[in-house]
């Protein structure tokens, strides 16, 4: 009887989600088609959420966003699918993350191939800000609101190239985007040094929040000194599909115990393994981990949330779990 109930169950289980991918599936198809439609709006064709959410802000009414990684989708590795060559066809403009992390061979050369507007790329440009590790820059920008929030500018002034008309509307956009943007910022650096400073190390699972730490952990002067990087340690690199090395894990191992870390927090998305791996070996050198119920955003938002709220999220897991770590 118990089997009978457990297969019953599996099976019911099985149904619903399966209900609800289709449903997830079909309303994705909707907003395609919707977007093909030619509705006298500028038609953006973005990578990510993250870029798109910035495109939305600056373009407002007068511009229809597509973003072409959905989901919890690898933005790192995507490759093009059945039907993305239509979508950027009908593009009348295309906008990319950039600094490297669209890496699947068809989507990096199509976004050559329609000279694709690389947010990350001109936001370096012009503030000289990024973050490298060694002689690879972390594409990882939108991480730090400050900083991403610069692309809306530069945003403005691709769509105003196809809209001359529209120049000024795109630039009160983006005026009060990068305002709205620097309040958000301001308010979870606050809301993060609320954590004492002995707490404020981070171990995820890939190498995702450098620049949240350097933004919203590091100390007074650490940013300035580059004393901020001892604030992070993950044991993959930028991509979530790299392979943990034993030179990595031990130096994740190392860290912790530096540290005292108490909390490893894996990234949504993102494989597990390398980190119980680490909690594994700590607890054999009598250290006691636990990964944290709740995960944290990287290279993808939060599903129906905002670019705001997703970061804010971020702020929030930390602080609940950061600020009662036990020193």
């Amino acid at each position: 009887m118990f089997m009978k109930k457990r297969r019953w169950w599996l099976l019911l289980t099985c149904c619903v989600l399966g209900s609800f991918g289709c449903q997830e599936m079909e309303l994705q198809h909707q907003k395609v088609r919707a977007w093909m439609k030619d509705d006298g709006k500028i038609k953006a064709l973005c990578t990510t959420a993250f870029v798109g959410t910035l495109v939305r802000e600056v373009g407002g009414g007068s511009v229809d966003v597509l973003e072409l990684v959905s989901g919890q989708n690898d933005p790192h590795s995507y490759q093009l699918v059945k039907g993305d060559d239509e979508k950027f066809r009908r593009a009348d403009i295309v906008f990319s993350s950039g600094l490297g992390l669209e890496q699947g061979t068809s989507l990096a050369r199509y976004l050559s191939s329609y000279n694709a507007c690389a947010v990350g790329d001109s936001i370096v440009r012009l503030t000289h800000d990024a973050i490298f590790i060694g002689p690879t820059v972390d594409p990882h920008i939108w991480m730090d609101i400050s900083l991403w929030a610069q692309g809306a500018q530069i945003i403005s002034e691709r769509l105003s190239n196809i809209r001359p008309e529209l120049s000024e509307y795109f630039q009160k956009q983006a005026t009060e985007t990068i305002k709205k943007l620097m309040r958000v910022h301001v308010r979870i650096k606050r809301m993060l040094h609320e954590i004492p400073l002995k707490n404020r190390y981070l171990v995820t699972s890939h190498d995702a929040l450098q620049y949240f730490c350097r933004a919203y952990l590091a100390g007074p002067k650490e940013r300035g000194s580059g004393g901020w990087k001892k604030r992070c340690m993950a044991p993959e690199g930028f991509s979530p599909e790299s392979q943990i090395s034993t030179q990595d894990l031990n130096e994740v191992v190392s860290y912790i115990l530096q540290h005292q870390v108490e909390v490893v927090f894996s990234e949504l998305g993102t494989n597990q393994d390398s980190l119980r791996k680490v909690i594994e070996v700590c607890s054999e050198k009598g250290r006691a981990v636990v990964l944290s119920e709740d995960s944290l955003y990287s290279d993808t938002m939060g599903i129906h949330m905002t670019y705001e709220e997703t970061m804010k999220q971020n702020a929030q897991t930390l602080c609940s779990v950061l600020i009662q770590a036990k020193k």
